[in-house]
């Protein structure tokens, strides 16, 4: 029940704005402006494995051996030569290779003293792109998998795919400016028609994705469904929260006992204090009646 809650409130939830991370990623944008990216220093490269430092040697004999075999057999055929291989051969290829990235973790470290802040927090940046765009073709493979529905097209859109003027011998860019201008000059009676299709494939579209990512959630993937990562960062953060408070109540609470505690302890200490000075008292009021007394 809670899980068909959350999924048909996520459904609700509009397109996450972007807004806010633009924000805070200002700043980095127009520091890593400045430096260009032929400017940073190249990072030094990984070395490779000894099961590819193998194929790398002997791919050539492999290839001269066998006429016309596929790169895919060239990589078994070696894979099989490298799993017969003794081990005390096995051991030299991975004694170098543990050699040269001992020599590449020299290499790095000096690659990163040697950088400036700018240059650090442009390199930042640039790798920070290449994994939103990473991310990205990896939904949109998976979006392709899953068979999720295209996105409507616009009226221009409509009007370029419907129209009947060929293109020819003329490059893109005139043929494109002469479609906009035709686009321009057009009545409006007909440019209503473009409008009302696209208004159809608008509808459309809204039906078949409300219909595809309900699919989705039960097929548990709800990561496809709009709104799902603000939602759940929301969520994410009402926990946090909700965590810092109660951890704020416990540590208030522990506070309260350790000075109650401390309390009790000063108050039996000051009352034993009373008890052995009256005791003390007492004991000196004796000796002094006795005293008087053999006197």
């Amino acid at each position: 029940m809670a899980f068909t809650f959350f999924s048909s409130s996520l459904l609700a939830v509009n397109k996450f704005t972007r807004k806010t991370t633009l924000y805070f990623l200002r700043p980095l944008a127009s520091v890593s402006k400045n430096v260009q990216k032929d400017d940073l220093p190249k990072r030094p490269k990984k070395p490779l494995s000894s099961f590819f430092e193998y194929l790398q040697n002997n791919r050539h004999d492999i290839i001269t051996n066998n006429p016309g075999i596929s790169s895919c057999d060239v990589v078994r055929r070696c894979a099989e030569m490298y799993r017969n291989l003794s081990e005390a051969d096995k051991k030299i290829l991975k004694d170098k290779t543990s050699e040269r990235l001992e020599v590449y973790k020299q290499q790095c470290k000096a690659f990163k003293d040697s950088l400036t802040p700018e240059q650090n927090i442009a390199i930042q940046e640039i790798n920070r792109k290449k994994r939103e765009k990473r991310a990205k073709r990896k939904r949109k493979e998976l979006e392709r998998k899953y068979s999720r529905p295209k996105h409507p097209m616009n009226a221009y859109a409509i009007f370029t795919r419907a129209s009947k003027v060929e293109r020819g011998n003329t490059p893109f860019v005139e043929f494109s400016k002469k479609l906009a201008n035709m686009w321009k000059t057009m009545p409006a009676d007909e440019k209503a028609i473009y409008l009302e299709e696209a208004r159809l494939e608008r509808e459309r579209y809204a039906e078949e994705i409300i219909d595809w990512e309900y699919v989705m959630i039960d097929a548990g993937r709800p990561e496809f469904v709009r709104g799902y990562r603000k939602a759940k960062r929301a969520l994410s953060q009402t926990k946090r929260k909700s965590k810092a408070k109660t951890r704020t109540k416990l540590k208030a609470k522990s506070r309260k006992r350790r000075s109650m505690k401390n309390k009790a302890t000063q108050t039996s200490a000051e009352n034993k204090a009373t008890q052995t000075s009256t005791k003390s008292m007492g004991t000196q009021t004796s000796t002094k009646s006795k005293t008087t007394q053999t006197s």
